[in-house]
């Protein structure tokens, strides 16, 4: 639940020592915290404008909120659209994901999104920027999970270039990793395109590290 404090005008969340920095919502009119288009993150007394929602030619990307749990769950935890990744056990497992990453966007700006089809309004996704609160000292990852309906439509793709939008132009990340399975081809793919290499292959996770550094105009920062 977001907290009530954050329905006022102007909050300004005190600083996390670990991250060096504070958030301070502006956005006034709206009834609920997460229905807010932006925020703003300081850093050492420069403000960075920090979009909260974001939309694409055929996806609406939202903050997660512990209603999208069960139609979450309904892909999250199916071991077989999972099977190239972590599966939730549980509709509470699910929820407990959402409200940590929810956590983390307060306090660094971005976190996977729900996905929305626009035409149908309906969830078919998850997934975008975060640090892995489960697995840290990996840095900014991008992920992308869909409900298996919404395969073979390049909306991972639509997803990833997205989230590199966001890292390159407003959060300046200087560099974006993501995981992929050795034998996922069509989650191997969609990082190649939007022009991650492959930097080794880590044994303990089973898993290829993939990375691409910040662009500008085309080019590598």
């Amino acid at each position: 639940m977001i907290p009530a404090a954050l329905n006022q005008r102007c909050v300004q969340m005190q600083p996390a020592a670990s991250a060096g920095f504070s958030i301070g919502q502006q956005e006034a009119r709206l009834p609920r915290w997460v229905e807010s288009s932006w925020f703003f993150l300081h850093f050492g007394g420069r403000a960075e404008e920090i979009r909260l929602q974001m939309e694409t030619a055929r996806l609406l990307l939202r903050p997660s909120r512990l209603s999208d749990a069960p139609s979450l769950f309904e892909f999250l935890g199916n071991k077989g659209a999972m099977q190239h990744t972590h599966v939730d056990e549980t509709v509470l497992d699910c929820r407990r994901r959402i409200a940590v990453h929810e956590w983390r966007r307060r306090r660094e700006g971005y976190a996977p999104w729900t996905v929305i089809e626009k035409t149908s309004g309906k969830l078919i996704g998850w997934g975008g920027l975060y640090d892995d609160p489960f697995d840290p000292g990996w840095g900014c990852e991008v992920g992308y999970w869909f409900h298996p309906s919404a395969w073979g439509n390049g909306y991972a793709s639509e997803l990833v270039w997205a989230a590199l939008r966001m890292a390159d132009n407003q959060l300046k990340l200087p560099e974006v990793r993501a995981f992929a399975h050795p034998e996922n081809a069509g989650s191997r793919k969609v990082l190649e395109k939007a022009g991650f290499e492959v930097v080794r292959f880590v044994p303990e996770m089973n898993r290829l590290l993939f990375s691409r550094q910040r662009q500008q105009n085309g080019m590598v920062a």
